[in-house]
C-alpha cells in the first residue's frame, strides 16, 4: 500500500508557492526593462490578489465542511476555529453556496480508493507502522482493483500485510484522507487467528496489536467514526 504523492504535505506545497513566489520576484527584479519589470510585478500582484479570493472562499468551504460532516453547531464551529459566532455562521453559509473554488485543471491522476480493515480482537487493534510515515501508523488495508469491491480488497490487503484470513462484516465509514487525499472506505472485519506478522516489509515497518489508549496515541488524527466504532467495540469512551 503505497503512499499517494499528490497533496501529501500541506505545510510543504505551502512552501512551494512561497519559494515560487520569491524566485518570481528575484527574476523581475534582475529584469534589464523597468517598464517591463513593472508590467510584470503588476501579474504577479494581480495573481496573489486572485489566490487571496480563492484561498478565502475556500476556507469558507472548509468550514461548511466541518460543521456538516461532524454535525456542529455554529458556537461549537466558532470555538473550533477561534472566531465569533456569526463569523462562523457568515463563513459556514457562504461555504455552503459554492462549490470548490480552486481550479482543477484535471491533469493529475487521481488518488486510489483503499479499503482499510478495522479489526479488534482479543489482543487488541490491529494495526500497522509505514516506513514512508504517509501516514505514520495507519490499518491494514490495500488499494481497491478495478471490479474488485471494496470488501475483496480489504481481506486482499489483510493477508498480504500480516498473514491473516479476514471476514468483512460491514463498512463503517468513508472519506477523504486529510493528509494524503486518498479516498478511503473503513470496514468492520475479524480475522481467524491472532498471531499477525509482518507480510509486506517494503511499505512497512511493523504490525502489532495495541490498545485503544495507544492507538490514540498512535494515530491522534483517527476518523472520528473509527473512533466511535472502536469505543463502542471494546466499551470505551
Amino acid at each position: 500500500m503505497r503512499g499517494y504523492v499528490k497533496g501529501q504535505n500541506v505545510a510543504d506545497e505551502i512552501a512551494v508557492i512561497r519559494e515560487a513566489f520569491q524566485r518570481a520576484a528575484t527574476a523581475i527584479q534582475a529584469g534589464p526593462d523597468a517598464e517591463q519589470s513593472f508590467a510584470d510585478a503588476s501579474a504577479l500582484g494581480e495573481l496573489a490578489k486572485g489566490l487571496e479570493i480563492e484561498a478565502a472562499e475556500f476556507r469558507a468551504v472548509q468550514a461548511a465542511r466541518l460543521a456538516d460532516t461532524r454535525a456542529l453547531s455554529m458556537g461549537q464551529v466558532a470555538r473550533m476555529l477561534g472566531v465569533s459566532r456569526s463569523r462562523a455562521a457568515q463563513l459556514v453559509t457562504a461555504g455552503r453556496s459554492k462549490e470548490n473554488p480552486v481550479t482543477d485543471p484535471g491533469t493529475e491522476p487521481e488518488p486510489a480508493t483503499l479499503a482499510m480493515a478495522i479489526i479488534v480482537a482479543m489482543p487488541g487493534i490491529l494495526m500497522a507502522r509505514r516506513h514512508d510515515r504517509i501516514p505514520p501508523w495507519t490499518f491494514p488495508g490495500t488499494e481497491i482493483r478495478p471490479g474488485e469491491s471494496p470488501a475483496q480488497a480489504a481481506v486482499r490487503g489483510v493477508l498480504k500485510e500480516t498473514g491473516l484470513t479476514a471476514t468483512v462484516d460491514r463498512v463503517i465509514g468513508r472519506r477523504i484522507h486529510p493528509k494524503t487525499g486518498r479516498v478511503m472506505i473503513y470496514m468492520e472485519a475479524t480475522v481467524d487467528a491472532t498471531d499477525a506478522r509482518l507480510e509486506d516489509p517494503e511499505d512497512l515497518a511493523e504490525v502489532r496489536w495495541v490498545d485503544l489508549a495507544e492507538a490514540d496515541q498512535l494515530m491522534p488524527d483517527m476518523f472520528p467514526i473509527v473512533r466511535q466504532h472502536l469505543g463502542r467495540v471494546l466499551g470505551a469512551a
